[in-house]
């Protein structure tokens, strides 16, 4: 495993790969707050672990950019024009010379408020944006504050968004509760998940890691944050102690799903880790809207329906 890190203007790349694996491209939006201005190495383990299956990770992230999370969209538009611009120089000039990214085979991942971002940025700009042939969204909110308050959503309840694209929403069982009454759950149950899933269009896929909170995948340190001041509900003493083998999941589930979803000729028998609780190593409840021919319809890209 490799690591590299480059600032480029205001926005941090992290990109980790696997040098032999067929690289493709993963977009991570990051967590909250601010939808964007915190660092990936919050979830570096999970990321490694996604990476080391051959997919080159990369989290743009600012600490001075401003703007709600529909502002922050379209100016998602340059940081997806600067990747595909600026990326293959990039990797060569830092020592991996023949890596090259496969643009095509594009899985754009977010958690939280970032999910917000992706969908608007999906729902405004989905005729260009031809190389994303899936989406990833973990435990998906929607608005501006966690409250609800400020009137500025991406999904409306009982519509549907304006694109179609294969979807996955990772849900955490304990999102919807309060780690303390100081602060407001970290996904409010009608801001989130549920309220992701219904509005897309199949393909489309939830799993529900029933004993898990909002940040229980993070690395140690991190969790240890919100494990000591309550900011988010997370997981008993029993299932914290299985902890890793939720990270685990979580990276397996993203694997799987955008493996599929990109490269469905060679890959298609991962969706049986994605839609058999069987095989999963956490307590999972799983629904799904696919049509039985579902890997011949991967890899359209962005539509409109």
């Amino acid at each position: 495993m490799d690591s590299e890190t480059t600032y480029i203007g205001n926005i941090l790349l992290n990109l980790l790969w696997n040098k032999n694996g067929n690289l493709d491209l993963l977009i991570v939006l990051p967590l909250p707050p601010g939808a964007d201005t915190v660092p990936a190495e919050i979830q570096e383990v999970m990321l490694q672990r996604v990476a080391s299956h051959g997919f080159l990770v990369i989290t743009p992230w600012s600490l001075t950019e401003s703007g709600g999370p529909t502002e922050r969209a379209i100016k998602l538009v340059d940081v997806m024009a600067w990747i595909h611009s600026t990326l293959p120089d990039y990797i060569t000039q830092n020592g991996f010379p023949g890596a090259v990214p496969d643009f095509e085979r594009t899985t754009l991942l977010a958690h939280s408020a970032g999910s917000h971002v992706a969908v608007s940025y999906l729902e405004g700009f989905c005729e260009q944006e031809t190389s994303v042939k899936s989406l990833i969204l973990m435990s998906p909110v929607d608005g501006f504050d966690p409250f609800g308050i400020v009137d500025e959503f991406c999904i409306v309840p009982g519509q549907r968004v304006n694109f179609t694209l294969p979807a996955l929403v990772l849900t955490a069982g304990l999102d919807a509760e309060k780690g303390s009454l100081l602060y407001p759950a970290c996904a409010p149950a009608d801001l989130s998940n549920d309220r992701f899933y219904n509005a897309f269009y199949a393909p489309r896929w939830q799993i529900n890691a029933t004993q898990y909170g909002h940040g229980d995948f993070l690395d140690d340190e991190f969790w240890a944050l919100i494990k000591d001041t309550k900011f988010c509900a997370f997981c008993s003493e029993e299932d914290c102690a299985n902890r890793a083998g939720y990270r685990d999941y979580q990276a397996g589930q993203i694997v799987s799903f955008a493996m599929a979803s990109t490269d469905p000729a060679g890959h298609c028998d991962q969706l049986q880790y994605i839609e058999d609780p069987a095989l999963m190593p956490v307590a999972t409840v799983i629904r799904n809207n696919r049509p039985a021919d579902v890997c011949s319809r991967f890899m359209a890209g962005c539509a409109r329906p």
